[in-house]
């Protein structure tokens, strides 16, 4: 079986810096037309310093069109943001400080930014947020930052539009879902697959370890269920996040799954299974490009219902499936 789709639109892919950057920048160029690119690395502060990052990324990504984001701070001011608007960045990201791989520059107390929310909702901005609220249990984050955080932002900024990146619960995704059109969600390719069980079940998987954690079985099956149902709110995110093996496999290893290589594969297989292959388009490009006012994507890629099998790692990183055969790959038109 063959089929064509518009090229996919990652909204949330980390792609390092140096070396790294290398590797794993052209696996994203095969598979997607667009991306977003997170700033938690290293990180990339400043609209200059964005500026640069996105130019060394489009050296390694030809073809693809890159959305950048700015890293929001406590001293992230609304001038920051008018100067970002200047240069074409349009999304910034929000991380609750401590929270996750690289976020220790994150913001403490959200609302001493509300000054930059205001700006980014009269200039027509998008704010992606890490949706976790630090020092809780870590099952429960996710939820209590939607219950919170998301209904106190869109109760002050009505017209700001709002991701819920990552989605991984179903309590957080139903209240997504009860929200005005401004809020939305991406969900990655492994919290439609894994579960907590997979992660440290059985024998601990450094491998699958990620921000926020995967989540029980019923979490994964709503988002499968919502997913599959063509729900518009939700979207695809990879959440692509590459480590090298030392700094996975190891006594504090890094959250992360590196799902680049094998994401559109992954997918494919999975609505082909529930039988929603018309669906997957849609998730891929079309709900992201709407809500983030994107045109679409020249060209289409195609994936074909070929068995290959997924490399062990790509220069020291070890991807999502290592080892293991996927049923469909991807050619790029």
């Amino acid at each position: 079986m063959k089929i064509k789709i518009a090229p996919p639109f990652d909204t949330h892919v980390h792609f390092r810096q140096k070396a790294m950057l290398t590797v794993v920048a052209p696996l994203s160029a095969v598979h997607f037309g667009r991306v977003i690119v997170e700033p938690n690395t290293t990180p990339v502060i400043g609209p200059v310093n964005v500026e640069a990052y996105k130019k060394r990324i489009e050296s390694h990504a030809p073809g693809v069109d890159v959305l950048m984001t700015i890293y929001l701070q406590p001293t992230t001011t609304p001038a920051d943001i008018q100067k970002a608007h200047e240069l074409g960045i349009r999304i910034a990201k929000l991380y609750p400080e401590g929270v996750t791989t690289g976020s220790e520059s994150g913001v403490s107390n959200i609302s001493d930014l509300f000054d930059v929310f205001a700006e980014m909702e009269k200039l027509g901005w998008v704010l992606q947020l890490h949706g976790e609220t630090p020092g809780i249990f870590c099952l429960d984050r996710e939820a209590n930052f939607a219950e919170h955080t998301l209904k106190m932002l869109v109760n002050h900024f009505p017209r700001l539009r709002l991701t819920m990146e990552h989605l991984s619960s179903k309590a957080a995704g139903e209240i997504v879902v009860s929200l005005p059109d401004t809020v939305v969600a991406s969900v990655t390719v492994h919290h439609l697959l894994i579960t907590l069980d997979d992660v440290i079940g059985d024998k601990i998987n450094p491998h699958l370890f990620c921000k926020p954690v995967a989540k029980r079985s019923e979490d994964r099956d709503w988002l499968i269920a919502t997913v599959m149902s063509g729900h518009s709110k939700l979207f695809l995110g990879t959440d692509s996040a590459p480590h090298l093996r030392e700094r996975k496999e190891c006594a504090e290893g890094c959250a992360g799954i590196f799902t680049g290589p094998v994401a559109m594969p992954l997918l494919a297989g999975l609505f082909d299974k529930y039988g929603e292959l018309d669906q997957l388009e849609d998730f891929t490009s079309g709900r992201a490009n709407r809500f983030y006012r994107q045109k679409k994507v020249e060209g289409q890629i195609d994936l074909v219902e070929i068995p290959w099998i997924v490399p062990q790692d790509y220069n020291g990183v070890v991807p999502f499936r290592a080892g293991q055969e996927l049923n469909w790959q991807v050619r790029r038109i």
